[in-house]
């Protein structure tokens, strides 16, 4: 099947030679005049590449690349830019949008073909290590998932069942046993649902820049609160709130609070999973180069150096040998939240004593 390519050029002769080339060499080419032209086409024909000139009316190339990635159905396609100007501080900005790839205006025939050559190429080899991504994330979907979700719903459907058939005979305190194991399992449940969801939407989020760039302008001021409270609610819930203590520096950061949240919550969840009650859990912060780094370290369950590289979703560390309830996306929400906001995770092995998880955010400069 012919690729197809869209050339957004305003000089009309420059247009029509290109469009001419990219046939000849069995392409099946658009053209249009204009930035706003070349995105009309661009969401009703989904090309496989555009080449867009910088400098043009209405709507220059800048301009047509922000609106292409804002959209989730444009966002993906691979752009070259075609620019007069060889400026650094130009390149810059178009690698900004992500763009890759200019050719500056005279050019060749053979660089422009090269050009597109090697950016469909590398599409190519993006495509087939998503679609690799994809079947393993299904394969684990078929294997984790129904048992997560029918944990919680066999506890759920038991214990309504039961208070049904046996309300008249069942004491004032096994009434309340049964509504804690409702409540225990909706909880579990409504967990699991919320991650999932939560998951999927930071795949939709990290796959447009855009968007992207916009969260990375938000910060946070109040950033030793949200790390306290948020994980001192998860500890106090299992009644283990004096195994956890804070050192931690309250210097404004590049995140939203509703992210450093859920990154906390989910360290808190793994740290309790994986250690024992009276064995302490510290987190503490430092700052480095302009980096603010949170550690929640553990002792109890020390994760193997080469499991803790395997961060990934429905990828669970030990399961074969501890029964802990989950579905492996905690961590792996934790790692997207970190790379949206330009900073990082992972999680290390401290001679085999201490299970270290380690967030690198930027700090908020004003």
């Amino acid at each position: 099947m012919k690729k197809k390519i869209l050339v957004i050029e305003d000089e009309e002769l420059l247009r029509s030679s290109i469009v001419e080339l990219l046939e000849l060499e069995d392409y099946e080419a658009i053209g249009a005049c204009n930035g706003e032209e070349g995105i009309i086409i661009a969401k009703s024909d989904l090309p496989d590449l555009i080449i867009s000139d910088i400098m043009m009316p209405i709507k220059n190339g800048y301009e047509v690349v922000q609106e292409l990635r804002n959209d989730i159905a444009t966002s993906k396609i691979p752009i070259i830019f075609l620019s007069a100007k060889a400026d650094k501080q130009d390149s810059r900005f178009g690698m900004s949008l992500g763009v890759e790839d200019y050719i500056t205006k005279p050019f060749s025939k053979q660089e422009l073909f090269n050009t597109i050559k090697t950016r469909l190429e590398r599409v190519e080899t993006y495509e087939k290590h998503y679609d690799k991504k994809v079947v393993d994330l299904k394969i684990s979907l078929a294997s984790t998932l129904p048992h997560e979700l029918r944990t919680p719903l066999n506890g759920i459907l038991a214990s309504s069942q039961f208070l049904l058939n046996r309300s008249i005979d069942l004491s004032k305190e096994d009434i309340n046993e049964l509504h804690q194991t409702i409540y225990s399992s909706a909880l579990r449940l409504n967990r699991l649902i919320t991650n999932y969801l939560l998951f999927f939407d930071l795949e939709m989020i990290s796959s447009n820049s855009q968007t992207c760039t916009n969260l990375q302008g938000l910060f946070l001021e109040s950033t030793a609160y949200t790390i306290e409270s948020t994980i001192s609610k998860r500890f106090e819930d299992e009644n283990r709130q004096f195994d956890v203590t804070y050192n931690i520096q309250n210097l404004p950061i590049q995140i939203e609070e509703t992210y450093l949240s859920k990154i906390c919550e989910e360290l808190a969840d793994n740290a309790f999973k994986f250690s024992e009650p009276n064995f302490k859990v510290e987190v503490t912060t430092s700052i480095e180069n302009n980096v603010y780094i949170l550690n929640v370290s553990n002792q109890g369950v020390v994760i193997d150096k080469n499991e803790a590289l395997k961060i990934d979703a429905y990828v669970q560390f030990k399961r074969d040998v501890y029964e802990q309830q989950g579905s492996g996306l905690g961590l792996a929400i934790v790692q997207k939240i970190c790379r949206i906001f330009n900073g990082s995770f992972e999680i290390k092995n401290i001679d085999n004593l201490y299970t270290v998880s380690t967030v690198r955010l930027p700090l908020h400069i004003i």
